[in-house]
């Protein structure tokens, strides 16, 4: 019977990949890849695929043309254009907010951080699924209205919750160090905000640094600076799960997620005064709001 419970706990994870090879079978090759080999027809035929028969694909042709402009040129000459060093801090900025404002702490150590509320003695188990709950309906609001809101404002909405959960969750740690009967009475707001906290992780903090490492490098940038970024973004999020025990025994749990809601702060500022819209913006659109002189086409 345990046997027969282990393979049936296997099945959700297989059966996922197992669909998308069967459906990978039957998808077009990538135009952009189709059109650098010079098959025009076949590109135009994966566009009416991926689009639609009534979708109007000359646009697509013409942004396909620019994107493979873009990639000429030598390492040297792309990493030195004005645009590709502002994408790149910008991004770079955006990744290190996404893993310092603590969600990886607060999802590795779910069930410490409710136990240490004792909101009824929520199991780990019951954790994972409270949080999976929400993250999962976070990301198909995001999804619904990425495009309709914006990149900015999306960024904004999140970083704001984040921020406040934080805060709310920091006070409530360190009343909770001190009264401990005060903190008894109010232990439903701990989960309340670590739920919304990763609600607003999942509505823009989480997803868009990675969407726009798409859309803020040209070709050509994108295949030295992507890793780079990515890189980064692993090394921190290894970095604050590895460290937040550590932070916990030392100061506390209270000036620990005051800390993370720090960072949000200034990411909050960041992507209100400094990060580029890319909403509707064609890759040369963008190159010139991140400072080239002329589009990279």
């Amino acid at each position: 019977m345990e046997i027969l419970y282990r393979y049936a706990l296997c099945l959700p994870l297989v059966l996922p990949p197992a669909i998308c090879i069967v459906m990978m079978v039957f998808l077009p090759e990538s135009p952009v890849l189709l059109k650098i080999k010079g098959k025009d027809d076949k590109m135009r035929q994966a566009l009416i695929f991926y689009r639609g028969k009534n979708y109007d694909i000359t646009h697509d042709e013409k942004d396909i043309e620019a994107y493979i402009k873009s990639s000429e040129g030598s390492f040297k000459e792309n990493i030195k254009k004005k645009a590709t060093i502002n994408g790149f801090l910008m991004l770079l900025v955006m990744h290190v907010v996404q893993q310092l404002s603590g969600i990886n702490a607060i999802m590795f150590y779910a069930s410490f951080i409710f136990e240490e509320g004792n909101f009824f003695n929520l199991s780990s188990n019951v954790c994972v699924v409270i949080l999976g709950g929400f993250q999962i309906i976070a990301v198909g609001i995001a999804a619904g209205v990425v495009d309709r809101l914006g990149r900015r404002l999306l960024w904004l909405i999140s970083l704001g919750i984040m921020t406040i959960c934080l805060i709310i969750t920091g006070i409530y740690f360190i009343i909770g160090s001190y009264d401990t009967e005060t903190a008894s009475k109010i232990q439903f707001i701990l989960v309340i905000c670590i739920c919304l906290y990763v609600l607003g992780f999942c509505l823009g903090t989480g997803p868009l640094p990675w969407a726009m490492i798409g859309e803020m490098l040209s070709a050509a940038a994108k295949s030295y600076t992507a890793p780079i970024v990515a890189a980064v973004n692993w090394l921190l999020g290894y970095l604050v799960t590895v460290s937040y025990p550590y932070l916990k025994e030392s100061i506390g749990d209270g000036p620990v997620f005051l800390g993370y809601a720090l960072v949000c702060i200034l990411g909050f500022l960041y992507v209100l005064f400094v990060l580029i819209e890319t909403k509707d913006k064609t890759l040369d659109e963008i190159q010139i709001a991140l400072g080239s002189k002329k589009p990279d086409a």
